[in-house]
C-alpha cells in the first residue's frame, strides 16, 4: 500500500540461481529487475529501492534447466 524498499536475498542454496521481479507473474515482459549471483556465486540478491506500492512476484530460477534443489531465501519490506 506503500512504496517501499525491498531486499529479497538467497541466504543458501545448491544451485546457480536467478532471481526476478516481475509485476505479472507469467509475463517475462512486466520484469522490473533481474539478478545472477549478487549475493555471491551461486546466490542471488535484489535490492529494490523506492519500489512503487502495487503487487509484485519474485521468481527464483536457476540459470540452466539442469540446476536445481533447494534454497533459503530472505525478504525485507521497509515502507518509505
Amino acid at each position: 500500500t506503500a512504496a517501499s524498499d525491498v531486499l529479497a536475498t538467497m541466504t543458501s542454496g545448491s544451485f546457480d540461481s536467478v532471481m526476478h521481479v516481475r509485476s505479472v507473474c507469467d509475463d517475462p515482459a512486466t520484469e522490473i529487475r533481474c539478478d545472477d549471483d549478487g549475493a555471491g556465486y551461486p546466490l542471488s540478491e535484489l535490492d529494490l529501492t523506492a519500489l512503487p506500492a502495487g503487487d509484485y512476484v519474485i521468481v527464483v530460477d536457476s540459470w540452466g534447466s539442469y540446476y536445481y534443489g533447494a534454497y533459503t531465501f530472505n525478504l525485507t519490506i521497509t515502507p518509505i
